[in-house]
């Protein structure tokens, strides 16, 4: 049994205990499906419903297409249970929220999506808390829909296409913009809540867009982080609370205040030796999808075990506000591969404003396989600010087998510009068998960078990497971490003499097929000195593949760089 749940199931058998004793001393009988608020019985329905917003009826049964029901109001009224599907007509519109009730069971699903050809129907918001809300829902899927949530008289009454073709004049290609504060309401496209529920299982959102949220955005504050595009929460202090097999797939979130996607828990309390609460979701996977022009952070991963985080594209996030594009925070061997992040944006006083980013309070962090590039800033590795409480950390993050091409544009205020960044309590920190590339266009960049935050990073290695410089003036800056490593890398171009650090160390020309032209131009040739001059660590295992998907054989040497020559 996974021990982080050892002590939850002990809880949530003694609450089942409890409930048969109670149940055996009273002599009335339990009704299966009943109104928790009036205690009246209602009907729970299994069958596939249709919603057209012209032709419907909410008199009608719902059950065919001519006779659909019509508005939210009347399906938020309705209780679905296994098996049933809610389908909205393919290009018709509603407005409001819609606030659903009931769950499916193992195998027989709750639908929410579309019938019929055209384009994916829409539920607009129009300013409310949630355009949907899910509420203590599980084994659920929401597909094949558009979904708003948009207030044009928090915005001088213009529409939500101008705002959003002004999110790309005013932000998103502008220079150094300031950051945007707004007093907007709170709000979400799509809000998952659960509460006091233990284990919900299997909620897929599939093929969505969602975009139009003018949310929230306020960099002082917080709680602004919470809102924007998918927001998932677990609340509750009675019993500790997770998801089981939550999917976001094939979506297109974009032009949403502050944040894309986020999650939070309630139970999320621990330290770097004790589990305390800390209750994370599992079987959670973000796959496939396309995140463009975020307030701030376009994905934030909280409080999971092994979540998955692949081959999404970030596109010109954090345009009004400081964020990298993408980050975990307090989680247990996240993965992310196959992913790009491009184009994220500083503004004016930015803190982040990065591709990715392994956040504080993570354990056995992998970031591999990913295409970063003409981000303002660089990547970032961090480990919060130190605590001497220990619930600050980031302990055995590896960054390998990555591309970072044309990182760290523009400098923090006050600071050289980075492209990449290792800082606070970060400790057992691996680099390895990466590609980072400086243009000719670039100076003055700190290339590695390790900052203080009440702290300084220990026990960093970099090794097998190629560091290939077009760029003048760029340099390394470790300030006062510790034990910190530099071996078998490879420096080729302008101002190598600089890098004269650890050991086994090889100042040439790496053979690149294309540098500074995409991810096809990192590829060594057959006389490359990167060939076989690669270490092994005794303190990680290396993957199975190489960037390009070539084999690398665990007994043989590998090499510098990211392309794995076949012999």
């Amino acid at each position: 049994m996974n021990p982080y749940k050892k002590n939850i199931f002990n809880m949530i058998n003694l609450l089942i205990f409890t409930t048969i004793i109670l149940s055996c001393s009273s002599p009335s009988i339990i009704e299966p499906f009943q109104d928790t608020v009036n205690d009246k019985k209602v009907e729970v329905l299994s069958s596939t419903y249709f919603v057209d917003a012209k032709n419907g009826n909410d008199l009608n049964l719902g059950t065919s297409p001519d006779k659909a029901w019509k508005s939210l109001e009347h399906i938020n009224k309705q209780t679905f249970g296994p098996g049933a599907k809610l389908l909205f007509k393919a290009g018709d519109s509603w407005y409001g929220s819609l606030i659903p009730k009931g769950s499916g069971t193992e195998g027989k699903v709750f639908e929410i999506g579309k019938y019929g050809d055209g384009t994916r129907p829409a539920i607009h918001g129009d300013g409310t808390n949630a355009a949907i809300h899910l509420n203590n829902m599980e084994y659920l899927l929401l597909r094949d829909l558009e979904i708003t949530n948009y207030n044009s008289s928090e915005e001088g009454g213009i529409s939500l296409k101008e705002w959003e073709r002004r999110n790309v004049t005013d932000w998103a290609d502008a220079i150094n913009p300031d950051q945007h504060v707004s007093g907007n309401n709170t709000k979400f496209g799509i809000k998952i809540s659960a509460k006091d529920m233990g284990e919900v299982s299997h909620i897929h959102l599939i093929n969505l867009e969602v975009h139009g949220v003018n949310g929230a955005i306020d960099q002082s504050k917080e709680s602004t982080k919470h809102n924007g595009g998918i927001f998932i929460e677990i609340t509750g202090n009675s019993i500790p609370t997770w998801f089981n097999d939550l999917r976001i797939e094939n979506c297109y979130i974009h032009d949403v205040d502050r944040t894309g996607v986020s999650n939070v828990s309630s139970w999320s309390n621990r330290t770097f030796t004790s589990l305390g609460d800390w209750t994370p979701s599992e079987n959670l996977v973000i796959r496939n999808n396309l995140f463009e022009r975020s307030g701030a952070n376009a994905l934030i991963v909280r409080v999971a075990l092994n979540p998955l985080i692949e081959r999404n594209l970030f596109h010109q996030n954090g345009i009004k506000a400081s964020g990298n594009a993408a980050f975990n925070f307090n989680t247990d061997g996240a993965l992310w591969q196959y992913n790009e992040a491009r184009f994220t944006k500083k503004n004016k006083n930015d803190a982040d404003a990065g591709g990715l980013d392994s956040d504080y309070k993570s354990k056995n962090t992998i970031i591999q396989y990913n295409y970063l590039h003409d981000n303002d800033f660089g990547m970032l590795v961090t480990g919060g600010p130190k605590k001497t409480d220990g619930s600050n950390f980031n302990d055995r993050t590896i960054v390998r087998y990555n591309i970072f091409e044309r990182d760290g544009l523009v400098k923090r205020d006050g600071e050289i510009a980075f492209a990449f960044k290792v800082g606070g309590n970060a400790t057992n920190t691996f680099v390895h068998n990466n590609v980072f590339y400086l243009s000719k266009e670039q100076s003055d960049v700190n290339m590695v960078y390790h900052r203080s935050w009440n702290g300084y990073p220990d026990r960093t290695s970099y090794f097998n990497n190629i560091f290939y410089f077009e760029s003048t003036g760029h340099s390394y800056e470790l300030t006062n971490s510790t034990n910190n490593s530099f071996t078998n890398n490879l420096y080729y171009g302008n101002n190598t003499v600089s890098w004269h650090k650890g050991e086994g160390n090889i100042f040439d020309d790496p053979k690149f097929s294309n540098p500074g032209n995409g991810t096809e131009g990192y590829r060594i040739k057959s006389t490359s000195p990167a060939k076989g001059n690669g270490i092994r660590s005794q303190n990680i295992l290396f993957p199975l593949y190489d960037f390009y998907n070539n084999p690398i054989n665990n007994s043989s040497i590998p090499d510098i760089g990211i392309h794995q020559l076949i012999p």
